[in-house]
């Protein structure tokens, strides 16, 4: 009883603090207010009973709590004192305290994908109309910086257009893979809070890895689950980018894992692509047809090193992996020991991961 009892104190505060950032994100959704009225009482509850036994027992909650930490002295003597209905009571509160922990955790996972399909849905129109827009504007300064004849123009950008739909076709991984990326990352945004993550762009070690002469190749953020490490990730992302970097990113997540290191390379090849073709930079038929002939891992691994080459003097080249505990060792293992190569072949470039 001691041993739950200490659990149970030690983890309330954590316990505390994640509700009440579910209720933050899944407060309007009745079946959670109800689960979270359910963990209300229930930890009402449960400190009610302790402080009940400690009135019985003689000793104050504060002097228990500091107990539990500092020896815990208290809770044993409070253990060992409680009558066998007093134990099966408390025993009954902490099962359901744990209980309905994970039904909330259950619910809320159910929430996201609700939020995330619904999210999809009506930025999957806008996000169209944006690249049509943007494939447009692109093919029209491309256009204009190689001063192609008027007598050809109609027929360029048709094929330039066509081209680039191709490409973009090739790349991209399957649904399952792209899609949930691209949440992830957009969810992080809308997520993030005005003034927030500031600090990490005044930190020296990332002013450094981010430093066009700097020799650290190599930036990892580590921390427990939980702490913000996917929303820095994406405000570094968006950070760089509009310095005009050239950024690819993966989220790995347990909801959605990716069984296949091909499928991966695909996507970091694809958004390596549309910062090259967002650049205006040269896009030839021999080059654009070479990419549509990258299907085996070694063809699009070297279409990765050809794009990083003909994007280093555009504002430099970052790689962006989240969530490593989240990933199968045997899809991202392939991925980071590639990228891990290509850092070393650039090392005098700017290549960032």
């Amino acid at each position: 009883m001691f041993e739950s009892m200490q659990k149970e104190l030690l983890s309330l505060a954590e316990y505390l603090q994640r509700i009440t950032v579910y209720e933050d994100l899944y407060g309007d959704s009745k079946e959670m207010q109800r689960l979270f009225f359910n963990s209300y009482t229930n930890i009402i509850h449960f400190w009610h009973r302790t402080h009940e036994e400690c009135k019985l027992k003689g000793t104050s909650l504060n002097y228990l709590m500091v107990s539990s930490i500092d020896g815990h002295a208290g809770l044993a003597t409070l253990g060992r004192s409680m009558s066998s209905s007093a134990l099966r009571e408390m025993n009954s509160i902490i099962s359901a305290i744990n209980s309905v922990s994970v039904s909330i955790s259950e619910q809320a996972s159910l929430c996201q994908g609700q939020k995330d399909k619904q999210e999809y849905i009506e930025a999957r129109t806008e996000r169209k109309l944006q690249s049509e827009w943007r494939e447009k504007q692109s093919v029209s300064n491309y256009r204009e910086d190689h001063s192609l004849p008027v007598q050809i123009v109609l027929t360029a950008d048709l094929n330039l257009v066509g081209l680039c739909k191709q490409i973009r076709d090739h790349l991209t991984p399957p649904d399952d893979v792209a899609r949930p990326n691209l949440l992830r990352h957009e969810s992080n945004l809308r997520y993030l809070q005005p003034e927030t993550c500031l600090w990490l762009i005044q930190e020296s070690c990332y002013t450094t890895w981010c430093g066009s002469r700097s020799e650290a190749r190599l930036f990892c953020l580590s921390g427990p689950s939980g702490y913000g490490k996917s929303i820095l990730t994406s405000f570094a992302i968006r950070d760089l980018e509009s310095k005009g970097a050239a950024v690819a990113y993966y989220f790995c997540q347990f909801s959605q894992p990716c069984e296949d290191p091909t499928e991966i390379l695909h996507l970091l090849a694809l958004q390596l692509f549309n910062a090259y073709f967002s650049h205006r930079l040269p896009l030839d038929q021999e080059f654009g047809y070479r990419i549509l002939q990258s299907r085996k891992p070694e063809h699009v691994q070297d279409l990765i090193d050809d794009l990083v080459f003909r994007l280093l003097s555009e504002g430099g080249v970052y790689f962006f992996i989240d969530g490593l505990d989240e990933a199968i060792p045997t899809s991202i293992s392939p991925v980071l020991v590639f990228l891990n190569d290509l850092r070393k072949k650039w090392a005098t470039q700017e290549v960032r991961y």
